[in-house]
């Protein structure tokens, strides 16, 4: 499941070597970059969950239809074109099997969740008519491999390798693995060597091969500083294909997948409105996983195909549709986790009962706590310094036997390797050293123990709790209406 990491993080920038590769070939190298314009307005009314919106870049229309939902409910590069080609002997790797490209696969009905003890009141609904084109005209760049110095590549089909200028140098076989790698600030992809930057593109609908996972569209591979970079170039349906399986289980009920698809849909767009001058985002949870083929299923695609184009919007633009695996009773506000104010990100009760890790306990030695937390010796006590009236850790105080910090709840979770910063820490006996019942407590525990609720940061959708209310017949839009506190359903349109 995806935890989205700070919404006001620094991005990413690509390397100044990397730009300095891009903008001198920009002539002859402009790969189509489809912002969102007023080319993708369509006249349309769709349904709001919360006001009626303006403009959006041009791009939206809404209706005054409102999704009401229960305000209160109860608890619960060097430059690449300067580059010479450098002679160098043939790569002494023998050639690489790749595995068969996998097919969507079908899934099984899944079991319906335990109810919540009560559930927010159901409204009716308007019906939402999808345009089935909008995500094909849209294309994500993904960066599959960022600064790697060494990939496998192949395709599925006979695939043809072309530079930067559009003159084609070759041709990958089909189902055979190729070695790229940089070298000397260029790029080699098998015996082909000192390349500026190169495309691949499978024939007849093939598929991709990089590292170790199959996807859609088309390669673009170029120099990272000392590495490689691998730009999957990818429409937006395909993308959402990799992404709504890997992000949730595809036996999950149909209304649930719905939700998470435009979520995930609203996302990758807000993300590539943003991006930087070489990918959109990432493969991975730091953004949003992206699977590739082996995360497609016929319910994952039905999910995709039946929102098509819809996205969450606040006041005309897109929102921040983080999400999260649960929340562990109750979700948080963007203001209170991130300092970020989005009036549509706020704390619900949340039905995320079912969740594997609604609780959760995680036992620490003292040489694990001196390895993962260092720097005050022997742990003595790590006390909350700052909660959130939910009890969830902003900060902790970290007391060992030579000396004292203050470290986020953030950073514990990241040292601790917690599921969420709702914990809190207890010192245990170890039953190893002979502690008996009625001993006295050392100052020095040798065992800490971390309990807590919840799988994530706890802003936005919880992908628990529209489990739970879609086994009980919430639709997509009853599941964002409710933690998407007056957003808006707005409809893209693609070309």
């Amino acid at each position: 499941m995806s935890r989205r990491s700070n919404l006001s993080r620094p991005r990413s920038e690509p390397t100044a070597q990397s730009k300095q590769s891009l903008d001198n070939n920009s002539k002859k190298f402009s790969p189509k970059l489809f912002r969102l314009s007023s080319k993708l307005l369509k006249p349309q009314v769709i349904l709001l969950l919360g006001m009626t919106l303006g403009g959006f870049w041009g791009l939206i229309s809404v209706s005054q239809a409102l999704l009401q939902t229960e305000a209160n409910p109860s608890p619960v590069a060097s430059p690449l074109a300067s580059a010479e080609p450098s002679v160098l002997p043939p790569l002494n790797r023998p050639p690489v099997q790749i595995p068969q490209v996998p097919q969507p696969a079908s899934t099984a009905k899944a079991e319906a969740s335990k109810p919540p003890a009560k559930l927010p009141q159901r409204q009716a609904v308007q019906s939402i008519k999808v345009n089935s084109n909008a995500d094909v005209g849209l294309q994500m760049r993904v960066a599959l491999a960022s600064g790697v110095p060494s990939l496998v590549i192949g395709s599925s089909t006979q695939a043809t390798v072309t530079n930067l200028q559009g003159k084609a140098i070759g041709q990958l076989p089909a189902m055979q693995g190729t070695w790229t790698q940089a070298e000397r600030q260029t790029l080699r992809v098998g015996d082909w060597q000192g390349l500026n930057a190169v495309w691949i593109d499978p024939s007849a609908d093939g598929s991709l091969y990089v590292g170790e996972r199959w996807y859609r569209g088309r390669l673009l591979l170029l120099v990272q500083g000392n590495g490689v970079l691998a730009v999957n170039y990818v429409n937006l349906r395909d993308y959402l294909y990799g992404v709504v399986g890997s992000e949730m289980p595809a036996s999950w009920p149909l209304e649930a997948l719905k939700a998470q698809a435009i979520a995930a849909r609203s996302y990758a767009l807000l993300r590539r409105e943003r991006a930087g001058d070489l990918y959109d985002l990432g493969p991975t949870e730091a953004d949003q996983v992206y699977g590739g083929l082996q995360a497609e299923y016929n319910t994952t695609h039905q999910a995709v195909r039946e929102t098509a184009g819809l996205v969450l919007t606040y006041r005309g633009e897109v929102a921040e549709a983080v999400y999260s695996a649960s929340s562990g009773g109750h979700t948080e506000s963007a203001q209170d986790i991130w300092g970020n104010n989005f009036p549509y990100l706020r704390g619900v009760p949340d039905f995320d009962t079912v969740a594997p890790n609604f609780q959760w306990t995680k036992t620490y030695s003292q040489q694990d706590l001196q390895r993962r937390l260092g720097g005050v010796g022997e742990v003595i006590s790590l006390t909350p310094v700052k909660t959130l009236a939910s009890g969830r850790v902003v900060s902790v105080k970290l007391v060992g036997e030579r000396g004292s910090k203050v470290m986020s709840a953030s950073a514990v979770r990241q040292a601790l390797d917690l599921p969420s910063t709702l914990f809190r820490v207890m010192p245990q006996a170890d039953e190893e050293m002979g502690d008996i019942k009625g001993r006295s407590a050392p100052s020095v525990p040798p065992v800490l123990q971390v309990v807590g609720r919840g799988n994530g940061h706890a802003v936005g959708m919880s992908q628990w709790g529209a489990y739970a209310l879609a086994s009980r017949g919430y639709n997509y839009q009853q599941i964002l209406g409710y933690y998407y506190r007056g957003a808006a359903l707005s409809q893209v349109q693609g070309y």
